[in-house]
């Protein structure tokens, strides 16, 4: 259906408010130059409200509540509470994986479950069991059942990972149908993937692995990608998007780097609507925002704790 930016208005008001709460450069840069953990968790609570396990900070329980809390305000603020589902497939994405590869490796899933996707953890691990995917979007339902036969049959990780990740892309892209910016959103990142996918691949000398790794749905065909070396991705990509295709200029780009170029190029489009003073852009801006925010602080928090140098955890984060 058509959406017009006063059906938002009253949801756009209550987001205004909450962008104020949203971690800017300086707030990052505090963070990860705080003296110790405590100081850390300090200056995150003046933003988000830190949550304790056992008595200790955690920081996978805080982005879980920061990103649920976050959905949960803009789906009571709006009059179709599921719109912004498909912006949480991701994590159902994500718990369907690693229950599959945890089933056949009698390994627990402690740790590698997200708590903020459209249904619980653990709802993945018990269809896992069962067999039956029904709860899940359609195309994650089909691909995970699809994805237990393939496991058992050739033990090969990578099948699970491709086979549900081109699921969970197809039921976003089905989910943000309705509307042009929404679905554009999803384009772009499925766009990005597919960039960095045949990247790694052509670094690693496999150009003829680059399809298989492909997802689709993107704007950019996926020929396009199918290149023997980072120039010819360069010249291919410039005839179909100039903008992605300037962002491989450099030959020389670490892998790491590109992928942090080409992954705040997709997430720009919704980032740049947030400025609209109200409408769809502006909750659709939001949510990516907060998903933004929890991924810099997962990877800040995860640094710190390994020693990493403060310029080392800059250069990881997007900003």
């Amino acid at each position: 259906m058509a959406y017009r930016d006063t059906d938002f208005m009253y949801a756009s008001a209550r987001v205004s408010a909450f962008e104020t709460k949203l971690l800017t450069k300086e707030k990052y840069t505090q963070i990860i130059d705080a003296a110790t953990e405590k100081d850390a968790v300090a200056l995150l609570g003046e933003s988000v409200a830190p949550v304790t396990v056992d008595g200790a900070f955690d920081i996978e329980a805080t982005l879980e509540k920061f990103i649920a809390d976050a959905f949960s305000e803009v789906a009571k603020s709006i009059s179709e509470p599921k719109l912004f589902d498909f912006m949480r497939y991701e994590y159902d994405a994500n718990n369907l994986k690693a229950a599959i590869k945890a089933h056949f490796i009698g390994a627990d899933t402690d740790g590698m479950l997200f708590a903020c996707g459209t249904l619980p953890p653990e709802a993945a691990e018990g269809a896992v069991q069962s067999g039956d995917f029904s709860a899940f979007p359609k195309h994650m339902a089909k691909a995970a059942a699809e994805a237990l036969e393939t496991y058992a049959a050739t033990r090969d990780p990578q099948s699970v990972d491709l086979l549900i990740d081109r699921a969970a892309f197809a039921d976003m892209a089905d989910g943000a149908a309705a509307d042009t910016l929404l679905l554009d959103a999803v384009r772009a990142r499925i766009d990005a993937i597919n960039t960095v996918a045949a990247i790694r691949m052509i670094d690693a000398g496999k150009p003829d692995r680059i399809k298989p790794m492909l997802l689709e749905g993107g704007k950019i065909p996926l020929e396009t990608f199918a290149a023997p070396d980072r120039e010819a991705l360069h010249a291919a990509l410039a005839e179909k998007d100039a903008a992605t295709a300037g962002l491989l200029s450099d030959g020389n780009a670490a892998l790491g780097d590109i992928e942090r170029a080409v992954d705040k190029a997709a997430t720009d489009r919704p980032e740049k609507a947030k400025f609209a003073p109200f409408g769809l852009p502006k909750l659709y801006a939001y949510l990516s925002a907060v998903q933004t925010q929890a991924k810099n602080l997962r990877i800040i928090f995860a640094l710190r704790a390994a020693h990493a140098d403060k310029e080392t955890i800059r250069a990881k984060i997007r900003v």
